[in-house]
């Protein structure tokens, strides 16, 4: 897109795929990434301790692309992100960190967030269920 822009002599193609980046899919994508490992233990190496699942709705699912059952895809990378959800029954009584929906996993992270501010903490402190 820049070879593109610099060519035409217009910012035309930057501005419709470097803006759209910038505002939009990259916030996205970090508040899609953001869960799967945050605040979880982080001193071990078992991924029912470790990682997070949230659980959505279909939609929310398909556009996450499955990455709200992240202990799922951490304990069979192999299995087809379709299957996620059926897997998910077998593994939920093993997962530690299982939240209802991102709503309320980020109502808490930003709940905490502002609550250590207010106390002078780090923001750097990892966010606890």
């Amino acid at each position: 897109m820049f070879i593109l822009s610099v060519a035409l002599q217009t910012s035309f193609f930057l501005d419709v795929w470097l803006l759209p980046l910038l505002l939009g899919a990259a916030p996205i994508h970090a508040l899609i990434e953001l869960p799967e490992h945050l605040g979880c233990n982080s001193s071990t190496t078992n991924l029912f301790k470790n990682t997070r699942t949230i659980r959505t709705n279909k939609f929310v699912e398909w556009f996450t692309n499955g990455n709200n059952w992240h202990v799922e895809h951490h304990e069979n990378p192999a299995v087809p992100m379709e299957y996620l959800r059926e897997r998910h029954k077998q593994l939920a009584p093993k997962i530690e960190y299982l939240e209802p929906s991102y709503r309320e996993f980020y109502r808490k992270f930003f709940r905490d967030l502002i609550s250590r501010s207010f106390r002078g903490e780090s923001s750097q402190a990892a966010f606890k269920n």
